[in-house]
């Protein structure tokens, strides 16, 4: 039990994500009015475990690590985490509130403050390095901070109890010290230097404005580089008044890495990313169509305003039109990232309008609003069950999928153990079936999951699992084929790609099927008119035309869709081509702006990890 754990910690202490968890029998809840039971399984100088049988709906005190750092493993039930900063002028705010599921980690830092509490019964792993030391528990009522020593729980002590205290508002003036931070990308894509000197010119801006403010600057290669500067940042005791990113975006926002090893924050990443905002923060993204998803994302996930372009950016000259930034001209002069007309948004008219002085498109805001419930097909898992009962009227991209299974059937010489992440309904199943031994269906709707298993009926093959994060939950090397049917797009890369090679037997294989966008250009014209022939032949079918206008059209459809959007060509391609680099890629269909890809990792998935991914 011990090397487990310190297996488990070494892991910890370098970021990662463990796939598996030593097996730990519950314990038993407290007896008296405590938050939760402590069982402590490691205590030495660099390593703290402890397990917590959770009272249901009782909140620990609000308190901090004691200059440690770790992960919460959520082992049962589920968590509410309430997370605090400390503010010089108002002492003690809320920064954000979670809902933690059976499966979730969550990254806690030295000084990070939170409270949690169960919903009914629960059960959390706590794993610190170093171990825990003085920890301050917040009386909010009282106004005093409690300094906490010898290994003690997270609630505050009996008013018996003479231990060192201070005032909470000196506490926290002694804490928020406000910076603006400036993060602009060096090798991603073209334009690196000119990022670092738009870059250059900003702080120049933000110390002209406030000469008194701090200013932070960083170089950030990999996304890793910029989840250690702001953890540094937070356990220093800095809050951040200003966040600027300077360089390429994605759909999902800023783009890391290079174009041959692109690195992304996925949506799970950045929620469990702790950024010290200061009170009135604003978060601005100079980088392509930001405003489009990301921005509003961002606002919503960490209470500030956030802002970003809806169009394609480039640098200039001006700030409020384009200025072709001449090779010959001056080196030091300002430079500034702009979002105007220009070929990619309007083709060879856009250009020239660019080149003769566009105006620049103003930043959008975007303000934070309460949290809300996570985007689900829940509401609509009856109306997309009637349209797509049968999948054959996505008649390429079944194919694709069918011909992938049956070349690793032949392969393997035996019937598949298939996965499919993003199951919906089920109805993979049924146009895989000869080639299927053992089928597992993984979705985070339980409305689809109750469809997908009313149509196995008592068939044992097929099993259905809700999944709360970007984790499987199936044994090392134990599946043959990881299927992705039109679900790659809402998933997080980084952590489902490491778990899909994690599950994969060594001759696995890992087939995708995805929507993308991009515009159709002259080449494409055959390709647009087989897909025109072929819609036609699906509005012969009056009852799957009816059903499917029910569903794009209900409105609880339309918003989970807004939340959810369509990736660049590019990114799909750069992404799965760098990590499986023996894949290939095959157009299935074409539309106007957008397309579907089909991707085969090949009969050996071996997903090239990256050193620079988190968590």
């Amino acid at each position: 039990m011990t090397s487990a754990f310190d297996d488990l910690g070494e892991l910890v202490r370098a970021g990662a994500r463990p796939t598996a968890l030593p097996a730990l029998a519950p314990g038993t809840p407290p007896t008296d009015d405590a938050p939760y039971r402590r069982t402590v399984w490691v205590d030495t100088e660099t390593l703290e475990v402890m397990q917590a049988t959770w009272r249901p709906s009782v909140r620990c005190a609000i308190h901090d690590h004691g200059g440690a750092s770790g992960t919460v493993f959520v082992l049962r039930g589920a968590v509410i985490e309430q997370r605090y900063r400390y503010d010089a002028e108002r002492g003690l705010v809320e920064a954000g509130q979670f809902r933690h599921e059976a499966g979730d980690a969550v990254r806690v830092y030295a000084d990070g403050l939170h409270t949690m509490e169960a919903v009914g019964e629960a059960e959390t792993l706590h794993v610190y390095t170093p171990r825990t030391g003085a920890t301050h528990v917040v009386d909010a009522a009282a106004g005093r901070v409690h300094t906490l020593v010898g290994g003690r729980p997270a609630w505050l002590p009996a008013s018996s109890e003479a231990l060192p205290e201070e005032p909470l508002a000196s506490a926290a003036a002694r804490r928020a010290r406000e910076v603006a931070l400036v993060v602009f990308t060096t090798h991603y894509r073209e334009g690196s230097e000119a990022f670092a000197r738009a870059a250059r010119t900003l702080l120049a801006s933000l110390r002209e404005a406030d000469p008194s403010l701090e200013l932070v600057s960083l170089a950030a290669l990999g996304k890793r580089d910029f989840v250690d500067c702001v953890t540094a940042l937070a356990d220093d005791g800095r809050v951040v008044r200003a966040l600027h990113f300077v360089g390429h975006a994605g759909m999902y926002g800023p783009m890391f890495g290079t174009t041959a090893w692109p690195e992304q924050l996925s949506p799970h990443e950045w929620r469990t990313l702790r950024i010290p905002f200061a009170e009135g923060a604003v978060a601005t993204f100079h980088a392509c169509r930001t405003a489009r998803w990301f921005a509003p994302f961002f606002a919503r996930t960490f209470g500030v305003e956030a802002r970003g372009y809806v169009g394609y950016t480039t640098v200039s000259r001006d700030p409020s039109r384009y200025v072709y930034d001449h090779p010959l001209g001056r080196r030091d002069a300002p430079l500034h990232v702009v979002a105007c007309v220009g070929r990619k948004s309007h083709g060879l008219l856009g250009a020239v309008r660019k080149h003769l002085g566009a105006h620049a498109e103003p930043l959008r805001r975007c303000m934070p609003t309460p949290t809300y419930a996570a985007p689900s097909y829940d509401g609509v898992a009856a109306l997309y069950d009637e349209a797509f009962s049968d999948l054959r009227v996505r008649g390429p991209e079944v194919a694709f999928v069918r011909d992938a299974l049956a070349r690793q059937r032949a392969r393997v010489g035996a019937p598949l153990r298939v996965v499919d992440l993003g199951c919906g309904n089920g109805a993979l199943f049924d146009v895989i079936e000869p080639l299927t031994e053992d089928y597992v269906g993984l979705d985070v709707s339980e409305g689809m999951l109750e469809r997908a298993r009313a149509r196995a009926g008592a068939d044992r093959r097929r099993s259905f699992v809700r999944v709360g994060g970007p984790t499987l939950p199936l044994p090392d090397a134990s599946v043959d084929v990881v299927v992705s049917f039109l679900s790659f797009r809402y998933l997080d890369w980084d952590p489902i790609t490491a778990e899909i090679a994690r599950v994969l037997r060594p001759d696995g294989r890992f087939v995708v099927v995805d929507m993308v966008a991009l515009p159709a250009g002259p080449r494409d014209a055959p390709a647009l008119a087989v897909e025109a022939v072929r819609r036609l032949r699906a509005r012969r079918d009056g009852r799957f035309r009816a059903a499917l206008a029910r569903l794009v059209r209900d409105p609880r459809f339309v918003s989970m869709v807004a939340l959810n959007p369509i990736r660049a060509d590019h990114e799909l391609r750069w992404y799965l081509g760098s990590r499986w680099p023996e894949g290939r890629f095959e157009v299935l269909s074409v539309g106007a702006t957008s397309r579907v890809l089909g991707f085969d990792a090949g009969p050996r998935a071996l997903h090239r990890p990256s050193p620079m991914s988190f968590p």
